[in-house]
């Protein structure tokens, strides 16, 4: 065991001094040392426990503190955030925003999974109040005339239906993947707004009714369905843009065409 701590001890003492800092601190966490409201012991002491610069104990808080793992009071020093998942999970958002091309495919797809999830569960842990507030955005799907107003409704409605779910992970997982898809979905929309609108109404309210009618399995078949088919198109897009380039199609003006494979810059 004394051989295994030493080989652990050199192993973190060959990282860059921040890193090592970072690891610390982190293990103080998920030790129990620290919890979620603790205040972190003055940066002098910390420097001297951890046998560290105090350059790099702050560079580490700093680090944390965009991980929002840290919180940084002027005046009174530093302290553990409440380390809930939608908190903790901002940083997988920022992670995503820098994902490009055939990954935000990847993440259609997993998000696909995901809503078909949200929605299984939903049809059976969504209360009467939950259920009506789910209607309302579907009226705001139906209503909706522009692509902006599309994907706000859009958004709204799997938002309703992550919260119905009862999974705060999942909720916030489901949030960033929509952040990061917005522009290639406005783009599908705007490439053709009624045919759009026409296919959202029908998809958006099958899944309103097998949440509303309390079955699962059509919830899950139907949210996935609907992710899956943005997927599928994004791919056939990115496809376009990385074969050889085809000739012009007449059906299609080239600006349109050279929109479409400009989805998810």
């Amino acid at each position: 065991m004394a051989a295994s701590d030493d080989s652990a001890d050199a192993t973190a003492k060959s990282k860059p001094a921040t890193e090592q800092a970072v690891g610390a601190i982190m293990r103080m966490l998920t030790s129990g040392d620290l919890g979620p409201g603790d205040r972190l012991p003055p940066e002098r002491d910390l420097a001297l426990h951890l046998g560290l610069s105090r350059s790099t104990v702050r560079e580490a808080i700093r680090g944390l503190e965009m991980m929002r793992v840290l919180q940084v009071r002027h005046g009174e020093g530093v302290f553990v955030t409440s380390l809930n998942a939608p908190l903790l999970l901002e940083a997988t958002g920022f992670a995503m925003q820098l994902m490009r091309d055939h990954e935000v495919v990847d993440l259609l797809e997993l998000r696909a999974v995901l809503e078909g999830a949200a929605a299984a569960w939903a049809s059976a842990r969504m209360n009467e109040h939950q259920l009506r507030a789910l209607a309302q955005r579907l009226e705001e799907i139906d209503a909706a005339s522009a692509a902006d107003e599309l994907l706000d409704a859009d958004i709204a409605f799997h938002a309703c239906i992550a919260d119905g779910a009862g999974n705060t992970v999942m909720a916030s997982l489901l949030e960033s993947f929509a952040a990061r898809t917005y522009h290639a979905r406005h783009l599908l929309a705007g490439l053709g707004l009624e045919e759009a609108l026409a296919r959202a109404r029908l998809a958006h309210r099958r899944i309103y009714e097998a949440v509303a009618g309390r079955d699962p399995e059509s919830a899950r078949a139907s949210a996935s369905s609907h992710v899956s088919n943005v997927a599928a198109w994004l791919r056939s897009v990115l496809n376009e843009e990385y074969a050889p380039p085809p000739v012009h199609s007449a059906g299609m003006p080239r600006k349109q065409a050279h929109a479409r494979r400009r989805a998810v810059r």
